[in-house]
């Protein structure tokens, strides 16, 4: 699932959820469960960090236990520089079934089609793996969304956008 992923995480990055496991052994690792041993203890809502402070956020099946996705993602652009990405994997209801092997329930269950129209706010699109494009509920745009593990999961990229 990560190497869906990887190649848009460069630079300086924060893992929201990590536990203890991350994308790379240099991303800042933040999580709410202080035996996750994570390097912060944080909410993935409400981050302690100044505004353009990493060059990618990236998480794993995370967003689904989020009460507010859109809010999540909006912090994460938060704390990501300009042109800077927020990488997600999200497990794909069609194949997880409502499965969670994890401490906290899912509060949401997508579909990738169901994801676009849902939480990114656009019409359903046959062809979600190829949709980009700007959204109107923050400041960032798709980049790529894709299968991050077949019959598992899928992946999602936000390019924070550069103010004018």
């Amino acid at each position: 699932e990560q190497e869906s992923i990887v190649r848009f995480c460069h630079g300086r990055g924060l893992d929201p959820g990590a536990g203890g496991r991350t994308l790379r052994a240099d991303t800042l690792r933040a999580d709410l469960f202080g035996d996750a041993l994570p390097t912060v203890r944080a909410e993935a809502t409400t981050l302690p960090f100044r505004d353009d402070t990493f060059d990618y956020v990236c998480n794993s099946h995370l967003l689904e236990h989020l009460p507010d996705p859109r809010a999540a993602i909006r912090e994460w652009l938060r704390v990501v520089r300009p042109t800077g990405v927020v990488a997600m994997v999200i497990p794909d209801t069609r194949w997880t079934q409502g499965m969670n092997t994890d401490r906290t329930p899912h509060l949401h269950e997508w579909t990738p089609e169901d994801f676009q129209q849902r939480v990114l706010g656009w019409p359903w699109r046959v062809d979600w793996w190829q949709a980009t494009g700007p959204l109107a509920w923050c400041a960032g745009s798709v980049l790529a969304m894709g299968v991050a593990c077949p019959g598992w999961s899928f992946s999602v990229m936000i390019e924070k956008g550069v103010p004018s």
